[in-house]
């Protein structure tokens, strides 16, 4: 009989896995589906969670110690965070994470970073591109300095003032 490692003999619903991810049950699916791992029964073991967080590239970058930063628009403040994530994990050019990693665990700002995303993406500041693990997003080289010195609050893209 073979040793089965304790994280695979925990398991949870396919619904339940999805919301330890913060994403839809049918996204999990067909990250499953892509990775060829698609258990028989549909119960999720802890090891499978993480294998699929890591093929798929998410990550929680909303975690409590994630401080805004000082703006006269609450919502500016948040885009500001956002880009200050994306630019300091380094997506910049052919380096892209997956667009709802800018939204985890922020749901309630989903709308706006959207938003943002997509104004930013009409102007040519950030790049979009769908991949397997879904769609993923990264800031334009050229745009590096333009979006850095909005992090540091000193200009704002004209793209984005329609968000104050």
């Amino acid at each position: 009989m073979s040793e089965v490692a304790p994280e695979e003999l925990i398991v949870v619903p396919l619904a339940v896995a999805a919301e330890r991810l913060q994403i839809d049950p049918f996204e999990f699916m067909r990250l499953l589906v892509m990775m060829g791992e698609v258990p028989a029964t549909l119960q999720i073991s802890e090891a499978l969670i993480d294998r699929v967080r890591a093929a798929a590239g998410i990550e929680l970058w909303w975690a409590e110690d994630v401080l805004l930063p000082t703006d006269a628009s609450p919502s500016r403040a948040i885009v500001r965070a956002a880009l200050r994530q994306l630019l300091e994990r380094g997506f910049v050019g052919a380096r892209a994470t997956r667009i709802d990693n800018l939204w985890r665990g922020r749901p309630e700002d989903e709308a706006l970073l959207r938003r943002a995303v997509s104004l930013l993406h009409r102007e040519g500041m950030v790049g979009m591109s769908r991949s397997r693990a879904g769609v993923v997003v990264s800031v334009s080289p050229a745009a590096v300095p333009q979006l850095d010195a909005a992090v540091r609050g000193e200009s704002m893209p004209a793209a984005l003032a329609a968000l104050a």
